[in-house]
C-alpha cells in the first residue's frame, strides 16, 4: 500500500477552513493509492508544527465463521435463523463486500465416516457444514447458500463446545483439508455464536482471545499499541437485557461466554429469544461492517479538527449516516450509507494531532 503525506499549516486550515481541506482531499485523490492487502492504514508522521493527513484504502474483505448450536432445543431457532437471514446478507452484498461465510456446529465429536456430512447424524469435528462448504460473494444466491448451510439440525451433542470449534475450525489439520477456502489474512474476520446456551466445556474466553490474536495479525497504531483485525458476536440467551428470555426458563441458559467475548472484542450482542430475528442479526451485520472498515489513524487528533473525505466528497459527522471519531481505538468508523461500498474507496482523514505545540 501507498500512502501520501500532505503538509499543511494548522494557521492555513484555521483561516480556510473545510474549503482548504476539500482542496487537500482532491489533491490526495491525484496520487496513487494501491492496495496491497489489510492493513493499517496509516502513513509517515508530520512534522509537530503542522496537521496531519491519515490515507489509505477502505477494507472490504471479511471472512465470517458462524458456529451453530446443534443440540436439542435448537430446530425452531434454526428456522428463525434461515427465515431471517436475508436481513444480515443484504448488508454485505448492498455494499459489494468480498465476503466469505462458512459455518459448523457445537458438536465438535469426531465426524462419523458412514454420515460425513449430516450433522444430524454425526459430528463434525469442527469442519463446515453445506455444499459449498464456504459461500462467496461470487456464489450464486448466497443468501439461499447459508440459509441451507445454516439447516444443521438438532441431533447433536448437548455437550456444547462453541468455543473449541472456532480454534479447532481455524486450526490445522482442519483449515487446510475440510475447511480450505476460507480464512484470508488479509480479511477481518469475524465469528458469530449462535446458541441458546453457553459453552459447555474448560474452554476459557481468554483462551480462545489468545489463539485470535495469534493468528489475525493486529493493526500496529503510531503510539505502539495494537488493536484487533477480528471481532466475536453472540445471538444467544440475554435474559438480563431481554425479558423474552426469561419465558424460555430451563430450557435455556445465559450465553456468558459468549457475551464476554462480544464486549471484550467489540462485537454485538442480539437476543435469541426474539420472535423475529432480522434486527438482531441488522445490528450483528452492521458492527462488522463498521469494524471492518474504520480507519485507523497515525497520530492521536484533537477531536475539533477532524475532517473526513470518502472518494473526494465530504463526509459529515453523524452516527447515522457519517462517520465518529472511537477514541479508544483511535479510529475513524463510517456508519449507514457512509460505510465503504466497494474496493479501493480512498478515504482521506485531516486533523490536527493533539500533541502539537501551539
Amino acid at each position: 500500500m501507498q500512502y501520501n503525506k500532505i503538509r499543511s499549516t494548522t494557521g492555513l486550515i484555521a483561516h480556510h477552513g473545510y474549503a482548504a481541506l476539500l482542496f487537500l482531499g482532491l489533491a490526495a485523490l491525484g496520487s496513487t493509492l494501491t492496495s496491497c492487502g489489510f492493513r493499517d492504514p496509516r502513513i509517515a508522521v508530520l512534522g509537530r508544527s503542522d496537521s496531519t493527513v491519515t490515507s489509505g484504502v477502505a477494507n472490504n474483505k471479511v471472512d465470517i465463521l458462524w458456529i451453530i448450536d446443534n443440540s436439542g432445543t435448537m430446530g425452531p431457532k434454526q428456522t428463525s435463523l434461515r427465515n431471517s437471514i436475508n436481513s444480515f446478507m443484504n448488508s454485505f452484498v448492498s455494499k459489494n463486500f468480498d465476503y466469505r461465510i462458512a459455518i459448523t456446529t457445537t458438536d465438535t465429536r469426531a465426524v462419523d465416516p458412514l454420515a460425513p456430512n449430516d450433522p444430524n447424524l454425526s459430528g463434525q469435528a469442527a469442519c463446515f457444514v453445506g455444499s459449498p462448504t464456504v459461500v462467496e460473494a461470487s456464489t450464486p444466491n448466497p443468501a439461499t447458500e447459508v440459509s441451507d448451510n445454516a439447516n444443521v439440525g438438532f441431533f447433536g451433542s448437548s455437550d456444547a463446545h462453541g468455543l473449541d470449534a472456532v480454534e479447532l475450525a481455524l486450526s490445522e489439520p482442519n483449515l487446510s483439508n475440510c475447511n480450505s477456502g476460507f480464512f484470508r489474512e488479509d480479511a477481518y474476520l469475524a465469528v458469530i455464536f449462535f446458541s441458546d446456551a453457553d459453552d459447555n466445556t474448560a474452554a476459557t474466553v481468554s483462551g480462545l482471545t489468545t489463539f485470535l490474536d495469534g493468528i489475525k495479525t493486529p493493526f500496529t497504531l503510531a503510539s505502539g499499541s495494537t488493536i484487533r483485525s477480528w471481532n466475536a458476536s453472540a445471538m444467544v440467551v440475554d435474559d438480563v437485557n431481554d425479558p423474552d428470555c426469561i419465558a424460555l426458563g430451563p430450557a435455556s441458559e445465559y450465553g456468558s461466554k459468549y457475551i464476554e467475548l462480544a464486549n471484550n472484542t467489540g462485537g454485538q450482542v442480539a437476543s435469541i429469544c426474539a420472535p423475529d430475528f432480522s434486527a438482531g442479526l441488522l445490528n450483528v451485520a452492521t458492527k462488522i461492517l463498521e469494524a471492518s472498515t474504520a480507519i485507523r489513524l497515525s497520530r492521536t487528533p484533537d477531536p475539533g479538527t477532524i475532517a473526513v473525505f470518502k472518494n473526494g466528497e465530504y463526509l459529515a459527522q453523524s452516527a447515522t449516516n457519517g462517520w465518529t471519531y472511537e477514541a479508544s481505538i483511535n479510529s475513524i468508523v463510517f456508519h449507514g450509507s457512509a460505510i465503504p461500498d466497494g474496493p479501493n474507496i480512498p478515504i482521506n482523514v485531516f486533523y490536527t494531532p493533539n500533541d502539537i505545540i501551539r
